[in-house]
């Protein structure tokens, strides 16, 4: 009988033994499934600050940050876009008026939220544009939700 006992024992020890160890492999592969993400903001100072003159390129360098971590295996797309619209004759008249049309879209740029790099996009402000005050429209697509913004660039016409 202690024989029957003592095999029953070492049974129970050696099954016990196999499924914590399977436990502690789930625990640990858990945690490698944490990816690091990104995300992006416009722009830096100086990509905004400078007065602006017709046919300038306005180089819009996008800003990159660590984000929350993912638990997924498959990067996030992601979609910059900026524009700008003007000319106002003030800052208050910019910041009053409707709905803007666009005096110059950049084309939109596709990453990832894994990327990682500083992507830049680029305007041109039209050649013909007047002087004043233009809004740079920016935003940031992901996910299905977007993150938008605005800054203010002025334009003044070339000294004849």
């Amino acid at each position: 009988m202690r024989s029957r006992c003592g095999s029953l024992a070492a049974g129970v020890v050696i099954a016990t033994g196999l499924a914590l160890a399977g436990c502690g492999q789930r625990a640990d592969h858990g945690l490698d499934a944490h990816r690091a993400t990104v995300t992006y903001t416009c722009c830096r100072q100086a990509d905004i600050a400078p007065v602006r003159h017709p046919g300038d390129a306005v180089q819009v360098h996008w800003i990159v940050s660590a984000g929350p971590p993912s638990a997924s295996s498959k990067a996030g797309s992601v979609t910059l876009s900026a524009s700008l619209s003007g000319p106002y004759p003030d800052v208050n008249s910019l910041k009053a008026a409707p709905t803007p049309v666009a005096a110059a879209t950049a084309i939109p740029v596709r990453t990832t939220d894994r990327a990682g790099r500083a992507p830049t996009s680029t305007l041109v402000v039209p050649a013909d544009a007047a002087s004043g005050f233009y809004n740079l429209a920016f935003a940031v697509e992901s996910e299905g939700a977007t993150r938008s913004g605005a800054s203010i660039i002025r334009v003044a016409a070339h000294a004849p």
